[in-house]
């Protein structure tokens, strides 16, 4: 939709008062706010002919106009101010993530990123891990435990440890084991993650006769950790942030509720994107976040998009100053994660 250079001022300036204040704007703030020649009574008109056109919305009677979704995803789009980090606000969050350094563990990283982007920005935030299809398996150890119970402990190229419980039905003795132990290695180790299908395991358990099924039991163990280690990750950070906006006062519970799943939370933050994206109220299309905007941004390893972050907040937020930060936020992670792997 297409209106003019003036309207479009307004609705900029409009915006930027109101997430300042959260209280209405009338049109004698906005004549004042801007730098050109306009009556109350011009600006008054044209913020309702705004309102007719969806831009707008008042919320009483007497009172000024506040945006609406769609005057956000114009204004986001469109009107926005840059926000242009300062190098105060470049060093505070290098120092949130400095502590990171010496993980050498991309979770672990990840976890502590999240952390500090929650309490940089005072929002719940959010960060998927990478996927680890193209990861290898490195070794597999078999541990007996009590009675028939193994600890099957899968390490992976990146050095990912996962440790998986299962029963055998096998009698093995530590020779066995030891055999059992080889098998599995000579076939799955330096495979990629993404190689080990239930086909593949048919592949290594048919030529085995009345050890088959027995073996494949193990195996599927095998299966569902390295699909553990393979799929993306979620992890949350500040939920109780949101307790502190009155803008979200009535769908905190429900907001709440959402970032508890897991799923959920996959499903929108691992969505294919570019750079920044934002997402406005409804068009999430998720009734949980219908009050709410997304913000995320990919970080990359070695130029490859490896994994998203972002943060989940009332639509009146400071939307210009939070992508800056979450860009320069990425950029760090992203070269954080390069400099682990070459460590």
């Amino acid at each position: 939709m297409n209106i003019s250079r003036r309207k479009e001022l307004i609705l900029a300036s409009i915006v930027d008062r109101y997430i300042e204040t959260g209280e209405p704007v009338g049109s004698k703030t906005i004549c004042e706010a801007l730098d050109i020649s306009l009556s109350s009574a011009t600006i008054r008109n044209e913020m309702n002919e705004l309102d007719e056109m969806g831009f707008l919305r008042q919320p009483h009677t007497s009172a000024g106009r506040v945006p609406t979704e769609t005057c956000y995803r114009l204004y986001i789009d469109k009107l926005m101010g840059h926000y242009s980090l300062t190098e105060h606000d470049k060093m505070l969050i290098d120092s949130l993530l400095v502590r990171s350094r010496d993980n050498g563990d991309t979770e672990r990283l990840l976890e502590y990123a999240v952390k500090a982007l929650a309490r940089l920005t005072a929002l719940p935030s959010v960060t998927t891990t990478p996927t680890q299809e193209n990861e290898q398996i490195s070794s597999i150890n078999l541990i007996p435990l009590a009675g028939d119970t193994i600890l099957i402990v899968i390490v992976t190229s990146t050095g990912t440890i996962k440790n998986a419980l299962a029963r055998s039905e096998l009698e093995l003795n530590a020779e066995g084991l030891q055999t059992l132990s080889r098998f599995f290695n000579e076939r799955l180790s330096g495979q990629p993650l993404s190689s080990v299908t239930r086909e593949f395991i048919d592949s290594m358990t048919a030529p085995l006769g009345e050890f088959a099924q027995p073996i494949r039991r193990l195996l599927e163990t095998i299966y569902t950790a390295v699909r553990e280690i393979a799929s993306p990750k979620v992890k949350v950070e500040g939920e109780v942030n949101l307790l502190f906006y009155k803008d979200l006062q009535s769908d905190v519970a429900d907001v709440l509720d959402f970032l508890s799943e897991t799923h959920g939370l996959l499903t929108l933050f691992e969505k294919p994107h570019s750079g920044i994206r934002v997402i406005i109220g409804s068009e999430s299309n998720i009734k949980e976040l219908s009050n709410t905007s997304v913000i995320s941004a990919r970080y990359t390893i070695k130029g490859t998009k490896a994994g998203t972050i972002g943060i989940i907040g009332p639509t009146r937020i400071n939307y210009a100053k939070l992508i800056a930060y979450l860009q320069y936020y990425a950029q760090s992670i992203s070269r954080l994660l390069e400099d682990s792997e070459q460590q």
